[in-house]
């Protein structure tokens, strides 16, 4: 679960990053350090603050879809990686009779040891 979690985390930050990165490159940099956001980006933004996603234009849940899929491709190769570690201890590990010979689970197994041989 912790891996999962810091696949998440990871997505969450790139998401973020894209969006820092946009934030930036449409902004103007101040002498201070600052960033000065225009006011047609920031009137924009507030409004679709306040707006619930089924109420936003297509284009608008586009972009939101399209941060949405970072996520989902995170999490269909989280779940092959998954697969690929149970059907190795499966295939590997587990006898005929769905054990593996010291009587433990594969799950089991794979947490505690780097390979069942």
């Amino acid at each position: 679960m912790n891996e999962l979690r810091e696949l998440m985390a990871l997505c969450q930050h790139e998401i973020w990053s894209h969006w820092m990165e946009y934030l930036f490159s449409v902004s103007t940099y101040n002498r201070d350090g600052s960033v000065t956001i225009p006011p047609n980006k920031v009137a924009r933004w507030a409004e679709q603050l306040k707006t619930h996603y089924v109420l936003l234009s297509e284009q608008e849940k586009e972009a939101d879809r399209e941060q949405a899929d970072r996520v989902l491709v995170a999490l269909a190769e989280y779940r092959e990686n998954t697969r690929a570690v149970e059907s190795f201890f499966e295939r590997e590990c587990i006898g005929e009779d769905g054990f593996h010979p010291n009587g433990l689970g594969y799950k089991l197994i794979a947490q505690e040891t780097e390979s069942c041989k």
